[in-house]
This record gives structure tokens, sequence and C-alpha cells, in this order.
């Protein structure tokens, strides 16, 4: 690159070409008029202005040029080469590139954890339903979450839509009949669940500890699994002014029987002179039969046995000999019908078992006389046509006295195991003999129909 050279520039009206003085400087705003006029002015005695002129004389408006020898091997000059004084807006733009990526990433990094977060409380609150959850293997497809991501302990039931139907007993059936008329038969497998009838108060296995319990959403799935269509709630009256356990019942479709149980207690079939004596109610297919029939361990009854020794201060025999199936099957048909049986051919009322079974799988007996009790007693229910019954019960801590006919003590089982969530499988398998029983099906929900303010 050449370097750079004061230019001298010949003055106007120089016809020689040879610079007028020896002046380097160009005005960049007056003509050489202008700056003559100005020359005489000094010359003459005038005065310049020094707010226009400089030191030196130098006007602070002119400017030294400078020049290059052009570089014939350059491209010709362009407007786009000269960029101005500031160059600023590359950094702005780089600037704002870098904020809104940074945004960017902070945002998604949010959105992740947020992610994150709602997995991992939906894993916790999955990882709680398993755990109160009754294990019998089967799924459940009506699980409920709540707002607050709970799954399956709902703080409130949705409104089933349903009108409470009119239970009627008549033709030997249970029928739920509807407002408009409809009648559907139901039979019932039912199963009784204890505790309000104590001083707690509560249905028992309604709590949760490191050792057993479970929630009374997972009380009333379990049922529904496995067909249970009703359940019988021993009852203190004064217990039953809340209706949670109705409503958590009511969602699958399980009605509810309420038994004042500790009103007026008499041990026995109780009906042997009821076909005598019969009931008469005002209102018409009110009346259901409801006797109890339990086997050997609540109490060895010696029609149980083939033989029995002598009975000991506990109730309990000093020895027993037990029958074959066909004579206990014999035996408990003929007992069943003479304290009550012979009811369901006789009147137009249902029979319904209001309690029956009690040990069952863990019956000590050589011959299995305490669980074929049970099953005969189910087999009876379904060849009479029986419109259903309550086993006892869905509760472990169910106890029972004798077992074997001559030990006397306290043996405790129920539908599930003493941890509450842990079905009993012997007798679960037992009970599903119950399925046999005519029109079981779940019961019927008529829809509510709105009133005329719009409501329903």
């Amino acid at each position: 690159m050449a370097e750079a050279a004061e230019i001298s520039r010949p003055m106007v009206g120089s016809m020689s070409g040879a610079p007028v003085s020896g002046s380097t400087y160009r005005n960049s705003e007056f003509t050489r008029e202008a700056m003559d006029s100005s020359m005489r002015l000094t010359e003459s005695g005038g005065q310049r202005d020094s707010s226009t002129y400089g030191p030196g004389g130098q006007r602070q408006t002119e400017m030294k040029l400078l020049a290059v020898e052009p570089d014939l091997g350059m491209p010709p000059e362009r407007t786009k080469d000269y960029k101005g004084r500031i160059r600023t807006w590359p950094g702005l733009l780089l600037l704002l590139l870098i904020v809104a990526g940074a945004v960017a990433l902070i945002t998604i990094n949010a959105i992740d954890v947020q992610d994150q977060m709602n997995i991992n409380a939906q894993r916790f609150e999955n990882a709680s339903q398993a755990k109160r959850k009754i294990k019998d293997g089967l799924n459940d497809d009506s699980v409920i979450v709540s707002d607050d991501g709970q799954v399956g302990n709902p703080k409130k039931y949705p409104d089933m839509g349903c009108e409470l139907p009119d239970y009627q007993s008549k033709n030997g059936q249970i029928f739920a009949v509807s407002k408009n008329g409809t009648e559907v038969p139901v039979g019932i497998k039912g199963v009784n669940w204890f505790g309000m009838e104590t001083g707690l108060a509560i249905p028992f296995g309604l709590w949760e500890n490191m050792d057993n319990g479970t929630s009374v959403y997972e009380i009333a799935a379990f049922l529904a699994r496995n067909n249970f269509n009703s359940v019988r709630l021993p009852v203190c009256i004064k217990n039953i002014l809340k209706d949670t356990i109705v409503e958590a019942l009511g969602y699958r479709h399980i009605t509810v029987l309420i038994s004042l149980h500790t009103l007026d207690p008499k041990k026995s079939g109780g009906l042997t002179n009821a076909g005598e004596n019969p009931v008469e109610l005002t209102t018409e297919h009110k009346v259901v039969w409801a006797p109890h029939y339990y086997n050997t361990g609540v109490y060895p009854a010696w029609y149980l046995y083939e033989s029995t020794g002598a009975v000991t201060a506990s109730g309990a025999y000093e020895s027993f000999v037990e029958l074959g199936d066909d004579d206990l099957r014999y035996n408990v048909e003929k007992t069943m019908d003479k304290m009550f049986g012979y009811l369901a051919g006789s009147s137009d009322y249902a029979m319904v078992m209001g309690e029956f079974a009690g040990l069952y799988s863990k019956d000590v007996h050589p011959m299995k006389t305490t669980k074929r009790t049970t099953d005969y007693t189910i087999e009876v229910m379904v060849k009479a046509g029986y419109a259903g019954g309550y086993m006892w019960s869905l509760n472990p801590e169910s106890a029972y006295q004798y077992n074997p006919a001559t030990v006397y003590g306290t043996f405790t089982e129920g539908l599930l195991e003493d941890d509450w969530i842990t079905p009993n499988k012997v007798f679960m398998e037992g009970m599903a003999a119950m399925e046999k029983i005519k029109n079981l099906k779940r019961f019927p929900c008529f829809p509510q129909k709105a009133s005329s303010s719009g409501s329903s």
C-alpha cells in the first residue's frame, strides 16, 4: 500500500497549474474568493473572528486532506464497504439471541422438571393405592382419581344419578321396583361386615398402618370384582347417621342392608313357628325371611356328627365321629327346612340368609365337617330357590369357639386375611358357589328424572 502524502492542489485561476500559494489546506465550506477576501481583511488591519479561526489562523471547519496512491489491483469501492461511525447492531442481535436461547432453555427445563414432578407424584399415588388394594389378582375398571391426584380414595363420590328403588319381597324373590313400575328381580350374594355395632362405630379394617388396614373404597372395589352385590352392616342405631360407607358401596352398585344387631338378640334359627304366626304389615311386599344358620365352628351341633361323646363344661365334646358327605348334606338340608326353609315354599316372601358360614379354611376336623357344612348350606340355598344370603364374614377378626368339636378356644377367620389386603383364597373359592343363586346381578340403577325446576 502506498504511503499517505499531502496533496498540493492548484488554486483556481492559475493558468500554469502551479500553486498560487503554499497552502496545503482546502476550505470545506468557502470559495477561493472568500478566502482571498479574508486574507485582504487581515493585511489591511482587519481582525478575524476567533470563534471561526483556530490557532495559527486555521479555520476550524477546514480539514487536512490525505491521499493514498490507488492500488490498481483492488476492486472498485462500493457503498456497502462503508459501515458508518459505530457498528452496534451485530452485538445487539447476538445479545438478543443469547437471551432468547437462555429463556427457551429455562422454559424447557422448567417444563421437564414439572413433568418429572407430576410423574413422581403419580407414581407415589399409584404406589399408595397399590398398598391399600386388596390383592385378589383382579383389575378394577372404575378407578376414581381425585382433583388432588390421589388414586382410589376420593374425597367425594360422584352422584350416581339413581333413584332409590322400592325393594319388594314377593314370589319368593327380591324385586327392585322403579317409580315407573319397572320390576327387576335380584338375587343376593352378600357379606356381613361388622364393627359399626361396637364402640368404634365404623366397620373394622378402615385403618392404615405398617401391619394392616385398607380403605372403604378398596373394600367396595374388592367386593364388586368378586361379584358380591350386597353388604349387611350390623349396627348400633346411634352409629348410622353418617353415610360415607353407603356412598362408597353405592358407587359400586352394592346395596346396604342395615341390621339392628344389638336390638334384641335371640339364639336359634328362630322361624320354626313363623308359619303359624305370620308377620302382617300395612305395606305390602315388605317382609323378607332372614334366618341364621352356622356351622360347627360357632357351635358343634350334635346333628352335624354321627356321634359325640359327653359335653364338657366349655360346650365341647369329649369325642366325635364325623358324617360322610351324603349324610351330612342330608342333615343340613333337613335341619334348615325344619328351622325356616319350609317358609320358602309356603310363603310369598323372599328367603335371604341373614348370616351363615363361619370358620372355613382353618377347619381342623379330619373330614372338614365345619367347611362341608357351609358348602352344603349354599347347595340348599340354590336348590330351594332362596333369594340369596349374607355370609359371615368379611372381617378376619371373626372369632369362633370350636375347632374341632373337642377343642374350645378362639379361632379367627374371614374373607380377608389379617392384613385386610390379602384375600382368603380358599374361603373366596367356597363363596363363589353363591354365584349360582337365581337372578344374581348388580342392583339396577333407575335414572333419576329432573324435577320441574331443572334440578335432579
